[in-house]
């Protein structure tokens, strides 16, 4: 027998053929020697924070995001006011890195949104959170639109007139009544022909106001015995705030967009959001509100310089 063959039994095992007597018979067969290919070894995966490509169109079906990866996302939705971060969970069900983006983003916005205070303009603090600190400063969280404007009557107007910056201390408002405003003016000091003092008189501006604006009554010399009802809200002293509209005067306007130079303020008493302004000889009805784009939560509205208040009696 030729070496080429390999001598096995019937359950395989290598025998000696020398060692088999005459009566063995001798199968021939061949066989294939087979070699199978061993798998590749899966490339493990990487965790990284580096952006992953969104799939083509072309490229089938898109791959779920990586954990490592949305765990990375999930992490940049805020927490905002005992709100609850938006869930690895829900990430992991969306398709691709710009979808768990875009998921988070919105989530982020929702809970801003549910954190801000309600809008309270009589509590006085989120008025002065629409003040400009002086130097200008940051952009304020809030902001008032004006909605309507109405002159105020001549008499007025020639008062107030030249007084600039002083408006703010002359200038001021009171609410006597549901839909009743007076807007007063100090004028200067006279002296009492009996007496040999000075005295500082007041003019007073009428006027009823709604929901569309305000609406002037007439003006006249005030009695100095006026007073805020009792549910009034109180008087914002006049600077520099946060107002929007197309229709604020252009007197009124600074130096850079969005700041206008407000005389006095007076938060409605029978509306939570309206903000009553004296801008130079134009009285405005405007609404408070929060300003876009701010990162800062509404709660810190109450950091914001307060606004000082003027006393409420003798107009």
């Amino acid at each position: 027998m030729s070496d080429q063959y390999e001598y096995v039994d019937e359950n395989g095992d290598p025998i000696d053929p020398s060692e088999l007597g005459d009566d063995v018979e001798f199968v021939d067969e061949e066989f294939e020697e087979v070699v199978e290919d061993t798998p590749a070894a899966a490339e493990p995966v990487v965790p990284t924070s580096e952006p992953v490509s969104a799939p083509t169109a072309a490229a089938g079906p898109a791959a779920k995001v990586p954990k490592a990866l949305l765990a990375g996302v999930a992490a940049a939705v805020l927490l905002l006011g005992g709100g609850a971060a938006y869930a690895l969970s829900q990430l992991g069900n969306q398709d691709s890195v710009e979808q768990v983006k875009a998921a988070a983003t919105k989530k982020t916005e929702e809970l801003k949104d549910e954190a801000r205070a309600d809008i309270d303009a009589c509590d006085g603090r989120q008025v002065a959170a629409a003040s400009y600190g002086k130097g200008g400063g940051d952009k304020p969280k809030m902001q008032l639109k004006v909605t309507s404007v109405t002159a105020l009557p001549p008499g007025y107007a020639e008062r107030v007139e030249g007084l600039g910056d002083r408006a703010a201390d002359r200038v001021t408002i009171l609410q006597q009544s549901t839909g009743d405003l007076g807007v007063y003016v100090q004028e200067e000091a006279t002296k009492d022909e009996r007496t040999g003092r000075k005295k500082a008189g007041w003019w007073k501006v009428s006027a009823s106001t709604d929901d569309r604006g305000a609406r002037v009554l007439g003006e006249e010399q005030g009695t100095g015995e006026d007073v805020d009802a009792a549910t009034a809200c109180k008087t914002v002293k006049g600077g520099v705030y946060a107002v929007t509209g197309d229709d604020v005067p252009e007197a009124a306007r600074g130096m850079r967009d969005g700041q206008v130079v407000v005389d006095s303020l007076k938060p409605d008493g029978a509306i939570a959001e309206v903000v009553w302004l004296v801008m130079g000889d134009q009285l405005a009805r405007s609404v408070l509100e929060y300003a876009p784009a701010q990162e800062s939560e509404a709660g810190d509205a109450e950091e914001t310089t307060t606004a000082t208040t003027t006393t409420e009696k003798g107009r």
